[in-house]
């Protein structure tokens, strides 16, 4: 009986055109994923998480200006540093609103100078100061751009940052605009020294890299919303030292919309300088025994006010060292060791309301009564 399998022959060429059909698809599937990008990358090489640092970045950078001043600059990029006379001071802001204004730290702004303000889109703005609050360290510009030109920051909610969240700095250090710097959040209600020697409460701390030209720039969390107004640097470098402060947004939010109606936040006037807290204890150390261990040394006494008509008394300097007059050591039944128990006080104060101040003057202890009136 004869076979009725297929001839022997025709085994291999069927073998053959299976192995060359096969090899062709796999070659191109080779060449396609090559060419692709592998899994958790996009097109440009960048992993996953690049890719969201990258997302973020795109996003919120449009929210943060360059702002400039005349004074002096100093860049390590030039290859000779120069004194200049134009726009040259440098730092940061952010975009609050779709109407022009811009917020920023005071002592980022000359308020002797005009200041100007570039944007993303590298158009410049001359900018008008709005106001001011020293004892945040806050100050509001306006610029004249159009709601399209403008990409206000997305606000997050500061009070519930945890340590250990990731954090993302936005500015201009060294002039370098539109720098992205990476880290953490490290710390939460830390207290810095401010812009006039009052101490702030409450700050982020971040080890992100902060550098000069950062301050008023973003502190942003993971989803790139704005957490904090970049403020200061921790040493006497002024350099990154891994150690930076925000102010958090939460407390921007409150203060801005008064600052921008007033042009200022408008807790009453004392007519009164005040020393620092380190001032202050300095004064209190050369004083030795019998000397106040806590409060606030009156520094000056402004003609006028209603501090001189109660009879304040401010410091003298006397053969090289200062001679203590009065120093508040209590405001409405509060103690006030520190500046920042009297500024908690005073912040909540209108025009025309009154406020009981604690001296002392040497051993003598007395109250004065004071109505204060606008800060204009």
């Amino acid at each position: 009986m004869g076979s009725t399998s297929n001839p022997p022959s025709s085994l291999p060429l069927a073998a053959l055109v299976f192995f060359a059909t096969s090899t062709v698809v796999l070659l191109v599937f080779i060449i396609m994923r090559g060419a692709g990008p592998a899994q958790g990358e996009d097109r440009a090489g960048a992993s996953a998480g690049e890719g969201s640092r990258v997302n973020l970045f795109q996003s919120a950078s449009p929210s943060v200006v360059h702002v400039r001043w005349a004074g002096t600059e100093y860049s390590p990029l030039e290859e000779a540093a120069t004194e200049k006379t134009n726009l040259t001071g440098s730092g940061s802001g952010v975009v609050w609103n779709d109407k022009g204004y811009i917020v920023t730290n005071m002592h980022v702004v000359d308020t002797r100078a005009g200041a100007v303000v570039t944007l993303s889109d590298g158009s410049v703005w001359e900018a008008l100061l709005v106001g001011f609050e020293p004892s945040l360290d806050l100050a509001v510009l306006a610029i004249e751009a159009s709601a399209e030109q403008l990409t206000p920051a997305a606000l997050g909610n500061s009070s519930e940052l945890l340590v250990g969240q990731d954090a993302y700095a936005i500015g201009t250090p060294f002039g370098l605009e539109w720098t992205l710097t990476a880290g953490v959040i490290s710390g939460l209600n830390r207290r810095i020294r401010g812009y006039d020697g009052v101490e702030i409460e409450g700050m982020i701390q971040t080890d992100a890299a902060i550098n000069p030209g950062n301050s008023g720039g973003a502190l942003l969390d993971s989803r790139g919303r704005f957490v904090g107004l970049i403020t200061a640097i921790h040493g006497s470098s002024e350099t990154n030292a891994g150690v930076g402060f925000a102010i958090p947004a939460d407390r921007v939010a409150e203060w801005i919309p008064q600052i921008i109606e007033w042009g200022f936040q408008p807790w009453p006037e004392l007519g009164l300088v005040l020393g620092s807290d380190d001032f202050s204890a300095s004064c209190f150390e050369r004083l030795g025994e019998g000397s106040p261990t806590a409060g606030i040394v009156v520094i000056e006494v402004r003609p006028g006010g209603e501090a001189e008509r109660t009879g304040i008394r401010q410091a003298k300097m006397e053969a090289g060292m200062v001679r203590v007059g009065d120093v508040i050591v209590g405001v409405d039944g509060i103690s006030t060791p520190h500046r920042a128990e009297l500024q908690a006080v005073l912040s909540t104060k209108v025009e025309g309301q009154t406020v009981l101040l604690e001296l002392l003057n040497g051993d003598r202890r007395r109250e004065a009564s004071l109505t204060f009136g606008s800060r204009r």
